[in-house]
């Protein structure tokens, strides 16, 4: 791969660094590494893997999509989901406080979407053009369907935790939630299309990006809302609501689909 034949996508690729730059500017002078370090290392391990992967696509070509993967696979995962629980414990905590079973039924509703993705990966895994590349690819659709899916949780029951719009762990979700609906939609189609990492379909990705690194930038530049105390009546409804979400995803899950019924 090439870039110098695509300009627009060397722009995007500049302009999501300097956005993710001063992301981290942000978040290391306003202090937010203290309250959020995962989320700080994820910044920080973006902006390390942007510069050095853009650094191979230009000069080492036929590495890149190997760094790309690895990159990817082995440092990025384990900090995605240290991210995710560093939001998940800002969100919950105290966990004593919450209705019996609350954490359990997000676990199932989480485990619920996990089951799902992996069934449609299964049903319908695409066809790249080797073995390796189609199990890649739709890994990265199943992780991308269930981080997609936590983050969505976690927008959508916030206001159930007293956290206001305007607060820092708000916009964390509401970011994450942004980008990652435009990459599931975007890994996807890859998958079933057999698309090439980067064309067309990569700029919705890339602008997504950088329209989420630019609502981490507004919510780190201004002083954090504090969150209010939740209602015992608004606990109770969002472990009703979890319990119920869980238990819809997992009978389509576990629905056999219409070619599976036919003799």
């Amino acid at each position: 791969m090439t870039l110098s034949s695509q300009p627009l996508l060397v722009s995007l690729w500049i302009v999501n660094m300097i956005a993710q730059g001063g992301v981290l500017a942000l978040l290391v002078g306003r202090r937010g590494y203290r309250e959020y370090p995962a989320f700080t290392a994820f910044i920080s391990w973006c902006v390390v893997q942007s510069l050095g992967l853009f650094y191979m696509a230009n000069y080492h070509p036929a590495l890149y999509q190997a760094v790309k993967w690895v990159t990817y696979a082995l440092p990025q995962l384990p900090i995605l989901v240290a991210l995710v629980w560093e939001v998940f414990h800002v969100l919950f905590h105290p966990y004593n406080t919450l209705p019996k079973q609350t954490i359990g039924h997000f676990f199932q509703a989480t485990a619920a979407v996990a089951v799902a993705a992996v069934a449609i990966a299964v049903r319908f895994p695409g066809a790249q053009r080797t073995a390796w590349m189609t199990f890649a690819r739709a890994t990265d659709q199943v992780v991308t369907w269930v981080l997609c899916a936590v983050f969505a949780f976690i927008a959508i029951f916030a206001s159930y935790f007293g956290i206001p719009w305007r607060h820092r762990v708000y916009g964390i979700g509401c970011g994450f939630l942004l980008y990652l609906s435009v990459d599931v939609a975007v890994a996807t189609v890859i998958v079933q299309f057999r698309l090439t990492a980067y064309n067309f379909i990569s700029y919705p990705k890339m602008l997504a990006y950088l329209a989420a690194c630019v609502i981490w930038a507004c919510y780190f530049a201004t002083p954090e809302a504090p969150r209010a105390v939740p209602t015992l009546e608004e606990l109770r409804t969002l472990k009703s609501l979890l319990k119920d979400l869980g238990v819809a995803v997992r009978k389509l899950a576990w629905t056999p689909s219409s070619d599976s019924r036919e003799p």
